[in-house]
C-alpha cells in the first residue's frame, strides 16, 4: 500500500512538472527583469532565506533590476514593486485589475483563512464585508463615535505603565489588542498580565503569519498534496492545517458569542459587532441573522482585531524606539503639547488639529518603518502595463486601490491618542548598564507579514511627580470599569470552545 502511494504521490508531481513546462499559459507580455531562474524550479533559489526579514531580501532586486521586478517559481509570477510611486499607478489607478489576491492552498482552504475577507478575491462576499466596515467605521465621522473608548483605553495604558514600567512591551501589546476589542466587541480586558482574548489574538495571528509564509508549504507548490492520507510521510502540513483552523474558529466565534450574550442581557457596549447586529434587526423587524449574514459579521470582525491588533502594536514598539534615538524631536513634541494644552492636561483626540507637530510625527512614524513593509501580496486579473516610475513622497501604509484598509481611521486615532498622551506623561530614554553608561539602540526587525521591531532596553519614567499624580487622578472612577475576562458569560464560552 505505502509502495502505491508513493508512486501515485511520484507520478502526481511528474505530471505537473510537465504541466508546467509544456502546458502552462504563456504569457503575452514580457515580465519585468529578474533573476534568471531554473528549469521547472524557476527562481526558487531566490526566495528569502529563513531568519532573514522578507523585505530586506527584495529590496536588493531595486538596486540589481529597477523599480519593478519579477520572479518565477514553479510556474507562478511574482512581481516585486520597488517604487512607491509604481505602486500608486498599479494598485490604485488599475485597482480594477489589481486587486483579486492570489490563493494559497494551505492557507485559503485547509486552514480556513479565505473565509476571512483581506484574503478572499474581489467576489461578493468581499465586497459585503468591506461595505460592513466602511459603513460603520470607514470615515472620520464614523470611527469617531468610539474616540471616548479609545480615550479610556489610552489611559489605564498609562496607569499600567506607571505601575510597571519594566513590561513596557506587554503593556503595549495588551493596549493595542484591549483597544480593537474594545472597538470591535465592547470587550474590556483584565486587569493582569495576560487576556485570555489578548493571548488568543497572539497565538492566531502568529500561526496566520506562518500560513502565509510564501514558498513555505509544499502544498501551495503541488496542491494535489492535499490529497494524500493524514499519516503518509510529509503530510504533517495536514494536521497544522487543522489545529490552525480550530483556532481560527475560536478566534471568530468566541467574541462574537459574548458580544450576543450581552445584547440577550441588555448590558452590551457600542461596539461594530453589536451595531451590525441591531442594524439587521432593524431593517429586517427582529429577524434572525441568516448563516451566511452571521459567518460574515463573525469573520469580518476578526478581521478587524486580527488584523489591527497587530499593525498596531508594531508601530508603538517604532514610536517607543524613535523616542529613544531622537531625543530632539521627544522634546519639540512635548514642548508643543505644554504650549497648547497646559503642563497637566492630556491630549485628547479632537486637539490633534491644534498639534500639528505631534500628527506629524505619527505619520513619520508608519513611514519610517511600516508594520506590514512588503503589505499584502495582490493579483492581476487583467494584464496592467508597465507605468511610469516617478518618485512620490507619500509611503501609503494602509494599502492599495479596493485593498485600502477600511478601519484605517480607527487605528490612527488610536495610535495619535497613545503617542499624544505618552509624550505629554512620560520621558522615555536610552537605559543604562551597571557602569551607567548609555546602552545604544537600533532597529532590528522580526520575519514575518507584520515586522515586529526586537524588544530593546529602554527607560521610561513619568515626566515629574506632578505628572505621575495626574496619570493617576484622571478620570479614577472610569479606570476602574469592571473587566470582561472575569464574567462568566466570556468563561463559559472559552470552555466550549476548548473542548
Amino acid at each position: 500500500m505505502t509502495n502505491a502511494l508513493v508512486t501515485v504521490v511520484g507520478f502526481t508531481i511528474v505530471t505537473y512538472c510537465i504541466y508546467l513546462i509544456f502546458f502552462r499559459k504563456r504569457r503575452t507580455h514580457d515580465l519585468p527583469p529578474g533573476p534568471k531562474g531554473l528549469p521547472i524550479l524557476g527562481n526558487m533559489r531566490d526566495l528569502p532565506p529563513s531568519g532573514r526579514p522578507e523585505y530586506q531580501h527584495w529590496i536588493a532586486h531595486k538596486d540589481l533590476y529597477g523599480p519593478v521586478s519579477s520572479v518565477r517559481v514553479l510556474g507562478q509570477t511574482i512581481v516585486l514593486i520597488h517604487d512607491r510611486d509604481a505602486a500608486h499607478e498599479l494598485l490604485t489607478k488599475t485597482s480594477s485589475k489589481s486587486s483579486e489576491r492570489p490563493t494559497s492552498e494551505f492557507a485559503n482552504n485547509l486552514c480556513g483563512y479565505g473565509r476571512l475577507f483581506v484574503l478572499r478575491g474581489d467576489d461578493k462576499r468581499f465586497r459585503r464585508c468591506r461595505k460592513m466596515v466602511h459603513q460603520n467605521l470607514g470615515t472620520v465621522i464614523s470611527a469617531s463615535k468610539f474616540d471616548d473608548a479609545q480615550d479610556l483605553a489610552t489611559r489605564k495604558y498609562l496607569l499600567q505603565v506607571l505601575n510597571g514600567p519594566s513590561s513596557l512591551f506587554r503593556h503595549l501589546a495588551n493596549h493595542a489588542g484591549g483597544s480593537v476589542l474594545r472597538v470591535t466587541y465592547g470587550y474590556t480586558i483584565t486587569k493582569a498580565e495576560k487576556d485570555p482574548l489578548i493571548e488568543l489574538i497572539e497565538l492566531s495571528a502568529s500561526q496566520l503569519g506562518l500560513a502565509l509564509v510564501p514558498g513555505a508549504w509544499a502544498v501551495d507548490i503541488v496542491p494535489a498534496l492535499k490529497y494524500l492520507p493524514d499519516w503518509f510521510p510529509g503530510a504533517g502540513f495536514k494536521q497544522t492545517a487543522k489545529e490552525f483552523s480550530k483556532v481560527a474558529q475560536k478566534m471568530a466565534n468566541v467574541p462574537y458569542e459574548f458580544v450576543l450574550s450581552q445584547m440577550a442581557s441588555g448590558i452590551q457596549r457600542e461596539s461594530f459587532v453589536s451595531g451590525l447586529v441591531e442594524q439587521h434587526r432593524e431593517a429586517t423587524q427582529g429577524e434572525a441573522l441568516t448563516s451566511r449574514d452571521e459567518d460574515e459579521i463573525k469573520t469580518t470582525a476578526a478581521v478587524m482585531y486580527l488584523g489591527g491588533s497587530d499593525t498596531i502594536v508594531t508601530a508603538l514598539r517604532i514610536f517607543v524606539l524613535c523616542m529613544i534615538l531622537f531625543p530632539h524631536v521627544q522634546r519639540k513634541a512635548q514642548e508643543e503639547i505644554d504650549s497648547v494644552l497646559g503642563p497637566h492636561q492630556l491630549p485628547a483626540a479632537s486637539d490633534r488639529e491644534r498639534l500639528p507637530y505631534v500628527d506629524a510625527l505619527v505619520k513619520e512614524a508608519y513611514r519610517w518603518s511600516p508594520a506590514i513593509p512588503l503589505g499584502l501580496a495582490h493579483a492581476t486579473s487583467e494584464e496592467v502595463l508597465e507605468p511610469r516610475n516617478e518618485r512620490d513622497p507619500r509611503l501609503d501604509v494602509f494599502g492599495y486601490g479596493r485593498r485600502l484598509c477600511p478601519g484605517r481611521y480607527v487605528g490612527d486615532t488610536i495610535l495619535y491618542l497613545t503617542f499624544a498622551q505618552t509624550l505629554a506623561s512620560f520621558d522615555i530614554r536610552k537605559a543604562v548598564d551597571e557602569q551607567g553608561r548609555d546602552i545604544d539602540v537600533e532597529l532590528e526587525l522580526g520575519c514575518g507579514v507584520a515586522c515586529f521591531p526586537k524588544e530593546f532596553p529602554y527607560t521610561i519614567t513619568p515626566r515629574s511627580p506632578a505628572h505621575a499624580d495626574m496619570i493617576r487622578r484622571v478620570d479614577a472612577g472610569r479606570l476602574e470599569e469592571v473587566t470582561d475576562s472575569d464574567s462568566l458569560d466570556i468563561k463559559a464560552i472559552m470552555s466550549k470552545w476548548n473542548d
